[in-house]
């Protein structure tokens, strides 16, 4: 990708909003970006900062899900991490609170902001409505008060349940509009009595399905626009019926990599914000044709999510934003592509996510995007699809999301939408292991990572700060309570230094932080730490913000990889010291290693 306009860079076009003619407003929103706002001009893709760490007062943004601007131009971001709605100056790029539940800096009263996912201010009456990802609702925010009151959700509203809103808009006619990720479904919703209906999506229209549902906008009184994980879609708002407008198949142009979300800046056109490489689109929505008109090239890693080390030595690192597996040389910190981005033969990696090593000459993919295992020959770089979804496989993939490899040499996926553990052979077969009807014990949700003990049993870690044990043989599933160091938002999880210790890598709202864990005395000790609330701060050296994919090398270091760094870092046992092996600063981006 070519850069295009001139001005700060961008590390993660996550939101944008239309401010007036040939002009929007973008947020460096999710976890790696820094929250900052900048304005851009459509006719040349400049980009001047509005708001953030370098401009204006006020608290500062984390991660930025939510983002809007009223009738009068204020722009409103919800954050996230500090569970907060802000009002924005444009002008002077003050930060104002206008709503929190956070113990320190409370705002308002009503429903604890437990995770906001979208947010849309509604230009008629100047209320915010957010979607809150874990308990299934959508809120309604007074901005002179900051009181928060439910809309619809499990205890407000008639009609279908919501699981996973992640979007939010208004209609003219006050109506409100919510996707849902889980479901792949679009809700209408009564703003007064919160009953809700499906539009569109799990049985309901015809067409494409919807699939990952993450961006909404009115086109008009009878047009919806969805965005998904690889298209632009338009929704009949009475019978439901979806048309893809722009997509790998429809328009030609540039290629929507990660979207993530998108506005309407006329009848017909829309900007999509796209994250990974960060970009902004400008799509025709008669032809589907898509040009970027604001982008920022990145060199080497983007988005590292996993690490592996290889029988050599390397360390392959699973690039989410790249879409392709980097071997690294741990000396250098000097990378090439192993495998994605023209290299190797075979279905191409959309949103991979976790790798494994296989055996000496090949490693294991988890893919998102697809849906599938994908080995990869670590010689070539060829790709080879292990197992893949299918709607009527007897054991579908519905949102797989940890891997594993077991002792006798077949895979562990957990799949999130369907609470299960499955086995994954070598042929591709699968089998429920674990799950909410097989095996006792709590259901399992959010599981991010996952790691055979040497007793057999499987590690789960949770988002929402579960450890739980799986027994393979029944399915049982126990809750693993730890003494010592906080366990806070885990992420992933590795073998740790002996039989009975694993490592586990955390970050939360104000912790950052990789754990040992010793599983006979059942506690918890901080090997290295950043911004720690509740315990002594542990190593120093690189900075930390969202440790992925850790692993312990042959050489007695542990190794992770940061997305918001695009970097690998090694840490040292012995003191928790953090070094950078490859970043935009260490090591350069090779043809071969």
């Amino acid at each position: 990708m070519s850069k295009v306009g001139e001005g700060p860079s961008l590390r993660n076009a996550y939101a944008v909003v239309h401010k007036g003619d040939k002009e929007v407003y973008v947020v460096d929103g999710g976890r790696a970006g820094d929250g900052s706002i900048y304005h851009v001009n459509l006719d040349n893709g400049d980009r001047t900062l509005v708001s953030g760490r370098e401009r204006g007062s006020g608290p500062t943004t984390k991660v930025v899900r939510g983002f809007d601007i009223d009738s009068s131009g204020t722009i409103f971001v919800g954050d996230q991490a500090t569970a907060s709605i802000l009002r924005v100056d444009p002008t002077s790029g003050e930060r104002r609170l206008v709503s929190c539940s956070t113990f320190d800096s409370a705002l308002g009263s009503g429903p604890t902001l437990e995770n906001l996912t979208g947010m849309t201010v509604d230009r008629t009456t100047g209320t915010i409505y957010y979607t809150d990802y874990n308990v299934g609702a959508v809120v309604r925010v007074d901005l002179q008060s900051g009181d928060r009151e439910l809309v619809s959700g499990a205890d407000r509203g008639a009609g279908p349940t919501m699981k996973h809103p992640v979007n939010v808009a208004t209609g003219s006619d006050g109506s409100i509009y919510v996707v849902d990720s889980l479901h792949a479904t679009l809700f209408k919703i009564d703003p007064t009595t919160g009953d809700r209906v499906v539009v569109s999506g799990n049985g309901t229209g015809t067409g494409i399905e919807l699939g990952t549902v993450l961006g909404l906008a009115i086109r008009s009184a009878n047009a919806l626009l969805v965005l998904s994980s690889t298209s632009v879609i338009s929704v009949d708002a009475a019978t439901g019926d979806r048309t893809v407008v722009s997509g790998a198949d429809r328009g030609f142009g540039s290629k929507l990599s990660h979207p993530v979300n998108m506005a309407l800046i006329n009848a017909d056109e829309v900007i999509v914000a796209d994250h990974i490489p960060p970009a902004l689109h400008r799509v025709n929505l008669s032809t589907g044709e898509r040009q970027i008109v604001s982008s920022t090239p990145v060199d080497g890693i983007h988005f590292a999510t996993d690490t592996a080390i290889l029988p050599s030595g390397r360390i392959a690192v699973c690039d989410y934003g790249h879409q392709a597996i980097w071997g690294v040389d741990p000396t250098s910190g000097d990378r090439a592509i192993m495998s994605g981005k023209g290299r190797g033969k075979g279905p191409d990696l959309v949103h991979p996510f976790g790798v494994i090593v296989a055996d000496k000459d090949s490693l294991v993919v988890l893919d998102r995007g697809t849906q599938s295992l994908i080995r990869v020959n670590c010689a070539t770089g060829d790709r080879t699809v292990i197992s893949s979804h299918s709607a009527d496989a007897e054991v579908p993939f519905r949102n797989p999301f940890a891997l594993t490899k077991r002792d006798n040499g077949d895979f562990l996926v957990f799949d999130n939408a369907q609470h299960a553990l499955l086995n994954v052979t070598s042929s591709g077969c699968r089998s429920v292991l674990s799950s909410d009807a097989v095996g006792s014990g709590p259901s399992l949700r959010l599981v991010m990572a996952i790691h055979q003990l040497s007793d057999g049993k499987v590690l789960a870690v949770c988002r929402n700060s579960t450890l739980a044990l799986i027994n393979l043989e029944n399915g049982d599933r126990e809750p693993l309570s730890l003494s010592g160091a906080t366990i806070s938002s885990p992420v992933s999880t590795c073998k740790g230094t002996s039989p009975d210790t694993v490592f586990v890598a955390q970050f939360g709202h104000c912790d950052c932080a990789i754990v040992s864990i010793d599983l006979k005395e059942k506690k918890a000790s901080l090997v290295t730490s950043a911004n720690v609330a509740s315990d002594p701060t542990v190593g120093s050296g690189a900075e930390m913000k969202i440790p992925l994919g850790c692993t312990l090398g042959e050489d007695g270091n542990l190794y992770y990889a940061d997305a918001h760094y695009s970097s690998v870092v090694k840490v040292s046992l012995k003191n928790g010291r953090r070094c950078e092996v490859t970043s935009s600063t260490v090591g350069k981006t090779v043809s071969v290693i």
